[in-house]
Formats: C-alpha cells, sequence, structure tokens
C-alpha cells in the first residue's frame, strides 16, 4: 500500500487493546509509535486534531516515499 501511496486509517469503537490487536493483526501499525490515541482528546476539537495529524502523516509518508 506504502508503495501505491495509500495512507490507511482505522477508526474503531472498540476497546482500545482489541483496536490495537486488530491494527497489529491485519498490519496496519507495526510499533506503537505509529499509533495515535485519540480516546485521551477532550479539550479540543476532534475534527481539526485529525485534519492537521493528517497532514502532518502525509508530508512524512510522501517524504519518506521520495527517499
Amino acid at each position: 500500500m506504502k508503495a501505491a501511496g495509500i495512507v490507511p486509517w482505522m477508526l474503531t469503537g472498540d476497546k482500545k487493546e482489541t483496536a490495537l490487536n486488530l491494527a497489529n493483526a491485519a498490519g496496519l501499525v507495526s510499533s506503537p509509535a505509529k499509533v495515535i490515541d485519540l480516546c485521551e482528546v477532550v479539550d479540543r476539537d476532534v475534527a481539526v486534531l485529525v485534519e492537521q495529524l493528517h497532514r502532518e502523516l502525509s508530508v512524512e509518508f510522501y517524504s519518506q516515499s521520495a527517499r
């Protein structure tokens, strides 16, 4: 997927542990450093935060793909 420029996102209503296990089993993450946990977000607008994270991750992804 990375070579095709596809950046997967996973949104779930499961418990955090279940979501992490599913993401690992599906190969969406290989380390906890790549997981962004929005469970504790209370004082910021989640939509704004997700947009900001998407921009940051897209820049990181495309800079790594260019190497």
